[in-house]
């Protein structure tokens, strides 16, 4: 099974912040098979592609007693979602600082920083900045 970090799916929200974008569509929320068990089938193969899909990346979404319940992935999505409204409110106050420090994170559409304290470090000057007066 190809893994997929679970950063590059936090940063989503900064590819939409550093290129303008102001959502995104999962594709595949639920596409669970009937009778499989989304528990332990944690891909599909995607059929026009002939590709397999990156585990979890077929639904963000998990079923149990008629409930929905979120995913590792879902909670990094909404991570970043927060992420993005925080780089939002930078711009309003200083748009030059949050496109660089974007910048910082997000190099190119396909190049990216995905090292942890590197991010962590970034966002914390993001919500250091904020919290100033």
């Amino acid at each position: 099974m190809h893994e997929l970090p679970s950063i590059k799916t936090r940063l989503i929200h900064w590819l939409n912040f550093r290129y303008g974008a102001t959502g995104y569509l999962h594709w595949g929320f639920n596409f669970w098979k009937e009778n499989s068990d989304p528990y332990g089938e944690t891909t599909t193969m995607n059929l026009e592609s002939g590709n397999t899909l990156p585990g979890g990346d077929s639904w963000i979404v998990y079923p149990k007693n008629g409930k929905l319940y979120s995913s590792i992935r879902l909670e990094a999505m909404r991570d970043g979602i927060a992420d993005y409204t925080l780089l939002q409110m930078l711009a309003q106050k200083e748009p030059d600082l949050a496109k660089e420090l974007c910048r910082q994170v997000v190099f190119h559409w396909t190049l990216y920083d995905t090292d942890g304290d590197h991010f962590r470090a970034i966002r914390h000057q993001i919500l250091e900045k904020l919290s100033e007066k």
